[in-house]
């Protein structure tokens, strides 16, 4: 079986840890994604696991988001970084978002006072810290870190970014603490490689120092004996994409972030929104990028031994013309 990465995680994680189950933007079933209502009434006060999203704001406050503008959530079209906390904790979270009706509004929450919930309404949670840039990183360890959960170790810090994942390291580094760093691939990015090549190099995971991958159940159903060459490095493999009822058709996983909510009419296949509508989901394990780059690199070893050849040659006849009597 040929392996995604021939470097291994920064620390084993397969068979070491988990399996632990996230509740995907929190209850959705509960009240609107990354509230307060949805991750901490809704989620920690019943005994689940929350996955909540971390942006940071103009001000440089931290606070729980997914997109990188207001507009899907709360109809106010600025970008999160732009804005101040002082005007968003003023926007009012709509009743009807992504065509689903909640029947109440409600307002957005600021990381701390929602991992202080957490762990208020339940001290043994677990939290998956989906972190979006690298300056919400120090934020999202400092939150952990200063929280009151009793059972910190079950917490994970997850990151689409190689460079943030890295941060996420050193940042848990400085804090004295060891928590895994997962990094997920998304289908549809990663153009023109395309995600098999990212997925097959590892570039990704040795980039950011992670110890976890993320994966939505799409790829899982292409790519299952990869999947399953990154556990055997000593990787934890995590599935996103999945209702409560799927889990058992992966049971290889070690976590799980299920979506626990309604189906949302104005998206495609009812999945949870994003920024500018969302995109369906598919992956179709298109190879052609990391076959083209194999093939360019093949077919480059003999330019380069005759470059070589070539060099040699001339350096050869340079030195015999240096020491010709003359």
């Amino acid at each position: 079986m040929g392996y995604g990465s021939q470097a291994k995680p920064r620390r084993e994680c397969y068979q070491s840890w988990g399996p632990q189950v996230y509740l995907h933007r929190g209850n959705l079933s509960f009240a609107q994604e990354n509230t307060y209502e949805s991750e901490v009434t809704g989620t920690a006060a019943n005994g689940a696991n929350p996955e909540f999203d971390i942006m940071v704001t103009s001000d440089d406050m931290a606070i729980i988001h997914h997109d990188d503008s207001l507009v899907r959530m709360t109809g106010v079209d600025k970008q999160v970084v732009d804005t101040p906390w002082s005007e968003i904790q003023s926007l009012t979270v709509l009743a009807e978002i992504d065509g689903y009706d909640y029947g109440s509004t409600t307002y957005l929450s600021n990381l701390e006072t929602v991992v202080t919930g957490a762990c208020t309404a339940s001290p043994t949670v677990a939290m998956d810290f989906d972190v979006k840039s690298d300056a919400a990183a120090p934020k999202a360890v400092e939150a952990l870190r200063a929280s009151s959960c009793t059972a910190k170790m079950g917490s994970i810090f997850a990151t689409g970014l190689p460079t943030t994942g890295r941060m996420l390291v050193n940042e848990l580094h400085k804090a004295g603490m060891d928590n895994h760093v997962s990094v997920f691939l998304h289908p549809g990015s990663y153009a023109p490689l395309g995600l098999y090549f990212f997925l097959k190099t590892g570039i990704f995971h040795a980039a950011a120092g992670a110890s976890m991958i993320s994966l939505h159940k799409t790829v899982w159903d292409v790519e299952e004996d990869l999947i399953a060459s990154y556990a055997e490095l000593g990787y934890c493999t995590g599935i996103y994409g999945i209702k409560r009822s799927e889990m058992s058709q992966y049971p290889s996983a070690s976590y799980y972030i299920i979506d626990e909510g309604p189906s949302f009419p104005d998206t495609p296949n009812g999945q949870y929104g994003g920024d500018g509508g969302t995109e369906i989901v598919t992956y179709d394990g298109d190879q052609s990028g990391f076959n083209g780059l194999l093939a360019l690199a093949i077919c480059s070893i003999p330019l380069f031994l005759l470059s070589l050849i070539c060099c040699c040659i001339s350096i050869r006849r340079c030195c015999k013309k240096t020491t010709a009597p003359q």
